[in-house]
């Protein structure tokens, strides 16, 4: 595939037709790592709270990008989960809004506890402090490969 140079950023002809970013899985965990880090201070630094980096896992299969786990017995909690596949189908539409979307869910649970909807106005004023959309789902109806 033919590559361009864009200041330090090489693009395929892909990238230049379709305007999404192609992105390998070791990248895209580097990258929902630090977002989840830079979200969850931006929390803190908010709310004045401790909330601690929770168990990063990229084992989540199926059509769902994402999901938080804040109480169980199989694991350290809480744990968020995403799923590499969509992520990079989505990519960088995946990493703008379904990491803070799920780190707002994890950010609710620490706040407010259990009592809140899923995506009641609680996780909409968190999503708004992340300066991200309140979208209950992903806009890209892609599927996975």
């Amino acid at each position: 595939m033919s590559k361009k140079k864009n200041g330090n950023v090489q693009l395929d002809l892909f990238e230049a037709l379709s305007g999404k970013v192609a992105v390998d899985r070791e990248r895209a965990r580097a990258d929902i790592v630090k977002k989840v880090d830079r979200c969850i201070r931006l929390l803190n630094e908010e709310w004045g709270m401790n909330i601690e980096m929770p168990e990063l896992r990229f084992d989540l299969k199926g059509a769902h990008a994402g999901q938080v786990i804040t109480e169980g017995s199989d694991a350290l909690f809480p744990v968020l989960r995403f799923n590499l596949a969509v992520a990079i189908a989505n990519w960088p539409d995946f990493l703008e809004t379904t990491v803070p979307h799920e780190v707002a869910h994890l950010g609710v649970h620490a706040k407010w506890g259990r009592r809140p909807r899923v995506h009641g106005r609680e996780w909409k004023a968190t999503m708004a402090t992340l300066g991200v959309p309140a979208k209950r789902c992903a806009s890209d109806s892609s599927t996975t490969p």
